[in-house]
């Protein structure tokens, strides 16, 4: 009785320490890459395997994990693209988006509540919406980036950001609802979005 004990004890700590099992995530499998395409696990905080079945996570599928109330999410080395609406409307408080994620889809982040934002220089596209209606205050767009779209961080409560002289296009509404009074844009900028940074404040542009 005593070593059922021990052994059931050792079961709860490694469920604890390493996550949820591959039985919480729905998936499809090509050329022996996985995309995350559901989850039905009850834990909030996720965290979303490297491998499973010894196949490498490469990619979270459209909605994915959309209105599944969760707080917070670790998304593993490997994974290199995040679907439309893959973490829509949960309540995500900070987020980090590994290094190696090229591709950001439509809404991908929208509605939660993050406030602690990191984005590698890995990403080369970034969907409209992508982190609209969170509570990011601070923002370094990387290097990598070309384009943002529109409305990518409207709503937000962003007081300083950063853009770097790669980007040459500003989308409509990009930081639409925001608490910026200062920005600096670079001379690579050849278009700017109509309202790209309305707010209530009175903005200041340097360039």
């Amino acid at each position: 009785m005593k070593k059922l004990s021990a052994i059931a004890g050792l079961l709860f700590i490694a469920v604890s320490l390493f996550g949820q099992g591959a039985r919480d995530f729905e998936t499809e499998i090509t050329d022996g890459n996985v995309t995350i395409t559901g989850y039905t696990g009850t834990e909030k905080n996720v965290r979303i395997p490297e491998k499973i079945h010894t196949m490498t996570v490469v990619s979270i599928g459209e909605f994915a994990f959309a209105e599944k109330q969760l707080t917070g999410v670790y998304i593993p080395p490997g994974v290199t693209s995040i679907g439309d609406g893959a973490f829509y409307g949960n309540r995500i408080k900070n987020i980090i988006i590994p290094h190696g994620v090229t591709s950001i889809g439509i809404v991908a982040f929208s509605k939660n509540e993050i406030n602690s934002l990191i984005i590698p220089n890995t990403v080369t596209h970034i969907g409209i919406g992508a982190f609209s209606d969170n509570r990011i205050k601070s923002i370094t767009i990387p290097n990598s980036l070309t384009s943002i779209e529109n409305g990518v961080f409207s709503d937000n409560e962003i007081r300083n950001v950063t853009i770097p002289n790669s980007v040459t296009t500003i989308g409509m509404y990009a930081f639409y609802n925001n608490k910026i009074t200062n920005v600096r844009l670079p001379n690579s900028i050849t278009s700017t979005g109509e309202y790209a940074f309305s707010t209530e404040n009175h903005l200041k542009f340097t360039i």
